[in-house]
């Protein structure tokens, strides 16, 4: 494919490793299960377009703003707004995972978890993509549902410390037992801690945007928009 011929089509970023160019769309190579484009504007709920059921419900106050990367967005205070998703077979992806999302942070300095699939204790999680108080982007998955293990993270080696749009992805191949992460488009070098796995594990927990598990919550402050889940 040509990743030229997308960026004329989008003019906004490349296509990832992996992806092709299709009438001008980056198609990834795994199904879509859940994405929610903040389109509503109003409302306490978000819907997810693949008819897949996994709707957002907006906690403490989280707004609606149309400052997103393309119109409505929800813009996220960073003190205890989230948006909840019950627990469904279709976000519990085990084998491989791609998650991904326009962010724009208020602040810097601070951790920033822009979505995490916790487990049904809520004192761990599955996967979790986030800022880290270095100003790193970070991608983790935890192949056991207990608190007591530990995570594969990886992070990025750049820090990102503006204030602007940026399009974050993290993706998890359990065939090959890789993480990669990608920036507006562009693989970042990243840092690993922890062992790498060839699964995630099967948790029974909600999916949060905005924050994660209850003994561990770190608020994400400012915008997120276009978020999407792929994964078998």
């Amino acid at each position: 494919y040509d990743a030229d011929s997308c960026l004329e089509w989008s003019d906004v970023i490349p296509c990832a490793t992996g992806e092709s160019c299709t009438n001008g769309e980056c198609i990834e190579p795994l199904p879509l299960v859940a994405e929610w484009k903040f389109n509503e504007g109003i409302g306490g709920t978000t819907e997810d377009s693949t008819g897949n059921g996994n709707t957002g419900i907006l906690q403490n106050g989280v707004s609606w703003t149309t400052d997103g990367i393309s119109g409505n967005a929800l813009h996220f205070d960073g003190i205890d707004d989230l948006v909840m998703v019950n627990d469904d077979n279709s976000l519990d992806t085990t084998q491989k995972l791609i998650i991904e999302a326009w962010t724009k942070r208020n602040s810097v300095g601070s951790v920033d978890i822009i979505l995490q699939k916790t487990n049904t204790a809520n004192d761990h999680f599955a996967y979790t993509l986030e800022f880290g108080s270095d100003d790193r982007l970070y991608f983790a998955i935890n192949p056991n549902d207990d608190p007591g293990s530990s995570a594969w993270w990886e992070f990025t080696d750049a820090t990102f410390i503006d204030n602007n749009f940026h399009h974050v992805k993290g993706v998890f191949n359990g065939d090959t037992s890789d993480i990669h992460l990608y920036v507006d488009g562009v693989e970042q070098t990243t840092t690993r801690v922890g062992t790498a796995s060839s699964y995630i594990a099967n948790t029974g927990g909600y999916l949060a945007i905005g924050t994660g598990r209850s003994n561990a919550a770190h608020y994400f402050d400012g915008i997120i928009d276009e978020v999407k889940i792929r994964g078998i």
